[in-house]
């Protein structure tokens, strides 16, 4: 009977080492990603001149947390595309409103957060679109690819070229996307 109560007690206490060593990879995990996170926001931050006591600041962290949890992309993902968004001139309030759309670019697409911002930002530029136009613009794009045969390269080297010359002469963007 004791040797059956001390094989219980090592299987136990086994159990326990294991469990305990389980949580401890968690917490380490867990720290990482959060440490990456906050790394990727201080960037951010830098960019646009903000300390991390400021309002701005706390709204470009709550809209990157808020696309981690609703999208397919992590919560520091989310702040990579805010980054980009700040590199190509973005106010803080732009970036809030095209972020979300530039991950769903970026997700229908299959192309990455940085050439999906780009090409947003490009058009918004090229046709003197505001942010609040994101949605719009996504939506074209999104859509001139599953329509045809083009791909995001197809459409962004495209853009390169015709989106100047069609808003030049006035034409919108679902007309030159369409041409």
């Amino acid at each position: 009977f004791d040797n059956i109560a001390k094989s219980t007690n090592n299987a136990i206490a086994n159990a326990f080492k294991i469990s305990i060593a389980a949580i401890a990879a968690f917490g380490a995990i867990v720290t990482v990603t959060g440490s990456k996170f906050e790394q990727q926001m201080a960037m951010v931050g830098a960019l646009k001149g903000l300390k991390q006591t400021d309002q701005a600041f706390k709204d470009l962290e709550n809209q990157a947390r808020k696309l981690g949890a609703t999208t397919e992309f992590t919560a520091t993902q989310a702040a990579e595309g805010l980054e980009e968004l700040a590199r190509a001139g973005a106010t803080v309030e732009e970036a809030i409103t095209s972020s979300d759309s530039a991950l769903v670019l970026a997700g229908t697409s299959s192309a990455g957060l940085a050439d999906s911002v780009q090409l947003l930002v490009s058009a918004q530029r090229q046709f003197g679109l505001g942010a609040d136009e994101s949605t719009r613009i996504t939506n074209v794009f999104s859509m001139a690819m599953r329509s045809s045969l083009l791909d995001f390269t197809s459409v962004r080297e495209a853009m390169k070229f015709a989106g100047t010359a069609g808003a030049s002469f006035g034409m919108s963007i679902e007309e030159t996307t369409a041409s």
